[in-house]
C-alpha cells in the first residue's frame, strides 16, 4: 500500500459535535479549554476548521465523564490521567 494514499478521516464542527453527542456551542467552549484542538484551514474569506480523531475521542472521554457527574475540571483532570 502506498502511504500517499492513506487518509485521515476529519470533521466539521457540526458532525463532531454530532458524533461526540453534544452542542455546536459546547464543543467550542470545550475548544478554549484545550479539550479539543481543531486545525484551521481558509477557504477564501471563509475560515473553516477541521476535528480529527483525537479530538472526538477525548472530548467523548469528557462527556461520558460529566454523564457521571463530574465536573468538567474533574473531567479533564481524570483524561489527562488516562493520557
Amino acid at each position: 500500500m502506498d502511504t500517499n494514499d492513506i487518509r485521515v478521516k476529519s470533521y466539521s464542527v457540526k458532525k463532531a459535535a454530532e458524533k461526540i453527542g453534544i452542542s455546536i456551542e459546547k464543543l467550542l467552549h470545550w475548544q478554549g479549554f484545550g479539550i479539543v484542538r481543531p486545525k484551521d484551514f481558509r477557504r477564501g474569506k471563509r475560515k473553516f476548521s477541521e476535528y480529527f480523531e483525537e479530538d472526538i475521542r477525548n472530548a467523548t472521554v469528557i462527556r461520558l465523564f460529566m454523564d457521571r457527574g463530574y465536573s468538567l475540571e474533574r473531567a479533564m483532570k481524570r483524561l489527562e490521567e488516562l493520557s
